[in-house]
């Protein structure tokens, strides 16, 4: 179950970072950047 979650996360994770470009104003995308840097 752990390794099932971590994926999960991961692949959610994934999705919006390579989303956020195309989803937020720049403000937006800074912290959504720092957040992907910080868990990725």
């Amino acid at each position: 179950m752990p390794n099932i979650w971590r994926f999960v996360r991961r692949f959610v994770r994934r999705f919006v970072c390579d989303l956020h470009g195309d989803l937020y104003d720049a403000q937006v995308i800074s912290l959504q950047h720092a957040f992907c840097m910080i868990e990725l």
